[in-house]
Order: C-alpha cells, then structure tokens, then sequence
C-alpha cells in the first residue's frame, strides 16, 4: 500500500535512525556550558536557575531512575560513584551542620541552592561515567567538547579586538541575564581583560587552557585529516584566549596541563611543541602588544600586588571564622561575598562552608580523578588511549591547582567542565577494563573487544588511524 510504502521510506532515513544517548545530552550540556553565556538564569530561582544546572538535575533523575531499574542500570565496579558519594555524604553532613547553627532567609535559601546545584553537578559526572556506552561515542564528545571550547575562545578573541560584548545578545526564552553589572569586557591597567561567555575572566581563561590538552590529543590522534586540521584550529584558538584573561591562574592552568601531558609525548614531539610554543609567545607578543608584560608583572611583582595584597589580608580573618565551626563549617553556600568578603581560595572557602571534612572530601575527589586517569594512561595498550587519559589527567591538574588562587566552584562553567571531566574520566576507566586472565587459554588473555550495543557508531578503529593501532584493537 501507497501508506505503507511512505512509512518504510521515512524509517529509512537517517534521522529516523538517528538514537539519542547520553552523549548527545552531554553535547547539549557543552553547548550550554561554552557557548550560551554563564549568566543565562530563572530569575525565580537566581544563581541555580542557569540552564546547565536545570539539565544536570534533569541528568541526575534520568541516572537515578535508570539505577532503581535493574534492567537499565550499568553493573560493574565504577570509582567515579564512590567518590562523588563520599563528596555528597560530606556536603549533606555540613548543610545539617549549617540548619543547626541557625541561618537567616539569605543564607538558608543560598544554602538550599548550593545543594541544588550540587546535584546538577554529580548528575553530570555520573551520566557521563555510566551513560557513555562506547569509546566511539566517547571520541564524538570529546572531539565536541574541544569545539565548543574553541567557540568560547572565538568569543574572547573577538571580545578582545572589538572592545564589545556579543555574548549578551545570546539570551535564551524565559531567561534573564543574572549579575548584569559584570562585564564580560573590562579595561585594567589599560589592558583589556575578556569573559567570553563565561562570568569572569579568571573563570574563562582557566575554562578555554583546560580544552588545549583535548586539541592537542586530536590534533595527533583524530582519524581524518580535515579532523585534525579542526584540533589544530581549536589549538589556536584556546591557547591564545587563555592569555587574553590577564590572569595568573589562567597561565598556571595552561602551565599545567602542558607539563603533565608531555610526561606520554616522544622527546621529537616535545622539542616541536616547544619550538611551537615559542614561535607562537613570539607571534602573539608582536600582535597583542602589553598583555606579555602585564602577566610578566603579575607574577614578578606580586607581593605589592593589591590583589595578592587583599587575599593574604583576608585569610586572617577567615580563619577566626573557621576556628568557630572547624569540622563541618557554617553550611554550603554560606559564606556570601556581599555579607562577608570575597575568598580567591577554593580551598579555604569549602573549609568555611563545609570544615575540614568537606575539604578531605574535595581533595578526595580530585585525587581520584587524577589516579584513576593516570592508571588508565599507565596501563594503555595503544598511544591513543595513552594520551587521552593523560590529557584527562592534566585537565583535573589544572582544576586542583587553579582552585588554590580563586574560588573556583562558585563560577558555573568551570564547575560544570570540572565534573563533566571527572565523569569521561570514569567513562574511559570502565572502557578500558580487561577481565583478569584465567589459565583457560590464550582467549582468557585477550583484551576485551569493545562495541557499540546500538551497532551503528564508528568503531574505535575508524577514529583511531591504522597506523596507530596494535592487533588486537576492536
């Protein structure tokens, strides 16, 4: 029949075949998280209202309800739930903590949205670590995750010689833009200092420096040439926004993750990477005049830095605070900058709100995703593998280190990048997973063959040049 007929010619097509999984809800939260503006929010609901939250809340029932159905839950050991419950146990135990002191309105209903955006936060690392169901598909977000940043970088760079904020007009329907005094382009010391999309500077700079560790392992290990030629493009564009943030954590973040990942690179690839890095300091000094000298004065003369100046002045007098409520602080979210002071201490900050329990937790989870990247690298049967996990590793780095010089997991886009790895980190752990040899045979030996269940999606060795990879690999 005519019917018939139009039914099987519509299923035919590529988009009726198209099935979306988790990646492709990761690829909408990229989109939110590098390139729709930080202060897209629900005027109702202030700081938790931004649209990545309200999707990783959305993640966090769609990984709960698929973990009380036994036929939609993924068995298997997977550390990246252990550590986020230890985090969760930590911060829940504090927000008790918190109730018990007596908070008032403000501090209550900025306490009750920390723990909200908090569980956005877990939803994503655990919809990533158990929702990614092939190393193809995990290829396809990584290479996406790098062109978004590449996008935000675009909007810094274009930020940086325009002198005007484009990213304003990227407001979504029935948002409003929150914090509308701060200025994604500001002008210190008669240097310009750029946001992108993100809400600071600070934040975009470190956010764009923790993608080059994904462009350069594209650039390398990408299956097609027009692939890499993209990586190399995101390269550019990332590692000179970085610099365009003027800020010191933004160079330490980028120092990081280039020393980490070429502890897997040849002595060849490390020579050619610092011959690039210099010809590009030199190209972007002769183009972008004073920003150079700026960040050298930055580092240089930091001790009569009014910045640096501040900070230590601060630390004294949160430590009176801290000496009241050591174990489990003043309750997550509480210590607001408007009542109190600024903290550019991630760090201290997480031991005001949460005390040394909540920071043992942090630091315990940062430590994890570091050891479990590194263990991946360590045990690596191919180059490709090797290097991804080692930029996974160095991305996690940069967290840890950037989190010492500014409060780093109150800005959504470094928050939000942040858990995101933490959770393709847990993803790349379960995928690699060898079962343990048996004296069955050679078979019991063989690593696992790795594939797609949906039987659509490229196999590793369609991402992965032939020339790269040893027998063996699916």
């Amino acid at each position: 029949m005519p019917g018939r007929t139009a039914l099987r010619t519509v299923a035919a097509l590529p988009i009726a075949r198209w099935r979306p999984d988790a990646v492709s809800v990761l690829t909408l939260l990229g989109v939110l998280l590098f390139v729709i503006p930080a202060r897209n929010t629900l005027q109702s609901l202030g700081a938790a209202g931004r649209p990545m939250f309200l999707l990783g809340l959305v993640l966090a029932g769609a990984w709960l309800c698929t973990w009380l159905h036994p036929g939609l839950v993924r068995r298997g050991r997977q550390p990246v739930r252990g550590l986020l419950l230890i985090y969760l146990g930590a911060l829940l135990a504090a927000y008790v903590a918190g109730q018990r002191r007596g908070l008032d309105g403000v501090e209550a209903r900025a306490s009750d949205r920390s723990i909200l955006a908090v569980l956005a936060l877990v939803g994503i690392a655990l919809a990533a670590a158990d929702g990614i169901p092939s190393r193809a598909r995990l290829e396809v977000l990584i290479s996406r995750i790098m062109c978004f940043g590449a996008v935000m970088a675009l909007f810094g760079i274009v930020q940086y010689l325009t002198h005007e904020d484009y990213s304003r007009y990227l407001r979504l329907p029935g948002f409003v833009m929150w914090s509308p005094a701060l200025e994604s382009v500001s002008r210190g010391g008669g240097t310009s200092r750029v946001a992108g999309t993100a809400s600071h500077y600070i934040e975009f700079g470190v956010v764009v420096a923790m993608v080059v560790p994904l462009a350069l392992y594209r650039t390398s290990h990408a299956a097609t040439r027009g692939a890499r030629q993209r990586a190399a493009g995101a390269l550019v564009l990332t590692a000179t926004a970085a610099p365009l943030s003027v800020s010191r954590t933004a160079i330490i973040g980028l120092g990081c993750v280039l020393l980490v990942q070429s502890v897997v690179w040849s002595w060849r690839r490390r020579f050619n990477v610092f011959v690039w890095l210099v010809i590009g300091v030199g190209a972007f000094g002769a183009a972008v005049p004073g920003v150079l000298g700026t960040l050298r004065s930055l580092f240089l003369n930091y001790k009569t830095d009014p910045s640096y100046q501040g900070r230590i002045a601060d630390y004294a007098v949160a430590q009176a605070y801290i000496s009241e409520r050591p174990w489990f602080g003043r309750g997550p979210g509480t210590f607001i900058p408007a009542k109190y002071f600024f903290l550019d201490n991630q760090y201290l900050g997480t031991i005001l709100t949460s005390g040394y329990v909540g920071l043992a937790a942090l630091v315990i989870v940062m430590l994890g995703g570091i050891t479990m990247a590194f263990g991946v690298a360590r045990r690596a049967a191919d180059a490709a593998t090797r290097e991804l996990a080692q930029a996974l590793a160095a991305m996690l780095v940069a967290v840890a280190a950037a989190s010492y010089s500014f409060d780093s997991l109150s800005f959504p886009a470094f928050a939000g990048l942040f858990y995101l790895t933490l959770g393709v980190t847990g993803a790349l752990w379960r995928l690699e997973q060898r079962p343990v040899p048996t004296p069955a045979g050679p078979a019991a030996t063989a690593p696992v063959q790795w594939r797609d269940p949906r039987g659509d999606q490229p196999s590793v060795a369609e991402l992965v040049p032939a020339a790269r990879q040893p027998a063996g690999i699916a």
